[in-house]
């Protein structure tokens, strides 16, 4: 009908797919894909639409996106790339009410997340500040994460390079949980 299909508004920056995306809705997501959408648009925070969806923990949104052609190792203007921003996100998971209230549910979302270590995303990766998921993870007391990233091989022993690592930032918090977590 002659919209522009990758207009942007004019705070983000963010394009109709971008919105899709960071909202989770795969459909529309597929749907803009097929209709010609721009994948790789940047917001003004340096993230496409794939982080966008990382950032609020839509994995099969991310996963429908790695499928379009998207590189897996995308970062932000801060550096932060997939797997930082699944640590950063207030979301636990895609469906934070029932995700986790079965232990099928639960596996479900750890395949997902397994997903991507085996198209190369690699766990360890450093942001420009020098910390990794995991570390952002504890910062955050998000202990699904943790979990799923330790399940993944991150390494709670990885030092920032002021020479922190994610053992001592769980014990600056006196955070137990997290600390027993981490040894």
């Amino acid at each position: 009908a002659g919209s522009i299909i990758d207009d942007t508004e004019m705070m983000f920056h963010h394009s109709a797919l971008m919105v899709a995306a960071l909202n989770g809705h795969e459909k529309t997501v597929e749907l803009l894909l097929k209709a010609g959408a721009n994948p790789f648009l940047k917001d003004t925070s340096g993230r496409s639409a794939l982080l966008l969806a990382a950032s609020n923990n839509h994995l099969e949104v991310l996963i429908k996106l790695l499928d379009s052609g998207q590189s897996i190792n995308q970062v932000d203007s801060k550096g932060n790339g997939i797997w930082h921003l699944i640590a950063m996100s207030d979301v636990e998971n895609e469906n934070s009410q029932n995700v986790y209230n079965t232990e099928k549910k639960e596996k479900s979302l750890f395949l997902k997340m397994k997903n991507l270590i085996s198209r190369g995303l690699f766990v360890e990766t450093l942001n420009k500040n020098g910390e990794t998921a995991l570390m952002i993870a504890v910062k955050r007391g998000k202990v699904k994460t943790i979990k799923n990233l330790l399940k993944l091989g991150a390494s709670s022993k990885t030092l920032t390079p002021n020479g922190q690592s994610a053992i001592s930032m769980a014990e600056s918090s006196g955070n137990e949980e997290l600390l027993k977590l981490l040894k």
